[in-house]
């Protein structure tokens, strides 16, 4: 009995075929070109020796999330670090009552997924795809083998674990210490510094972010950031609030506001 995936192969026609190879041959090219690129582009594997990143590349993968669509779950264990190729991912954990708090946004470039990778703990967050976004993707037990190999890894990821910890005691200070407004300022700047548009009437967020979104990176309610906006309009610092689009006026006033808190310049 002939087998049912036969016909994907031989009921083309010999030129079809050809093409079929050809394109299947373009795409493992391009996959194994947009591996190679993450990983040599990042300080993290950049120092390792050319042996080391070829293990890497070799065993990483790509795959792709449809927006809303979960990388990686809180409480779930070892997984696999990964890197934005196109697309945002954005790191997301709930109060018990059940609001949504966004610690992080990823762009391309970006690597995550430090904590759950290496130990036997388990994911500090849920990450999941702002937009449609492609990653490469290395499993945990992949870096553990690679780790044992070339201790220089280790020694790159302890140093960036340090890095992005450090920033977690600010962010408890501003939950504690300073008033929501100065929250959200730091929260537009830090959105603008990446993603930003300049135009006639001011700087245009130049990223699709509604205000639930927003709110959640100000760790606050919907309502609470309105309230916020609402008066910065009044006072044109910020303007044409629409459902996902926000358009700055007077940055050096959200500066002003931001530096209230010691960590804005």
């Amino acid at each position: 009995m002939r087998s049912p995936f036969a016909y994907a192969a031989t009921d083309l026609a010999p030129s079809n075929r050809a093409d079929t190879s050809k394109r299947v041959a373009l795409e493992v090219v391009d996959k194994r070109r947009t591996i190679v690129e993450a990983i040599d582009r990042t300080q993290l594997f950049a120092a390792l020796p050319p042996e080391a990143r070829v293990f890497l590349a070799e065993r990483a993968e790509i795959r792709r999330y449809k927006q809303g669509e979960l990388v990686g779950s809180q409480g779930t264990g070892r997984g696999a670090m990964f890197c934005v190729v196109s697309g945002r991912l954005r790191g997301i954990k709930y109060s018990p009552e059940g609001r949504r708090l966004i610690y992080m946004h990823l762009d391309p470039g970006q690597w995550a997924g430090f904590y759950w990778a290496e130990d036997d703990g388990t994911a500090v967050m849920d990450t999941e795809a702002a937009e449609p976004s492609v990653c490469v993707l290395i499993a945990g037990d992949v870096l553990a083998i690679a780790g044992r190999r070339w201790p220089a890894l280790y020694e790159r990821l302890y140093r960036e674990l340090l890095r992005r910890t450090r920033p977690l005691y600010g962010v408890m200070e501003l939950c504690v210490a300073h008033p929501l407004r100065v929250r959200v300022a730091l929260t537009l700047l830090n959105l603008l510094e990446t993603h930003q548009r300049e135009t006639p009437t001011g700087i245009r967020l130049d990223i699709s972010v509604s205000q639930s979104e927003l709110a959640a990176m100000s760790f606050c309610s919907r309502q609470h950031l309105n309230k916020v906006l609402r008066v910065w309009a009044s006072q044109g610092i910020v303007d044409n609030v629409g459902p996902k689009e926000i358009l700055v006026k007077n940055v050096d006033a959200l500066r002003q506001e931001a530096r209230q808190s010691g960590f804005a310049g």
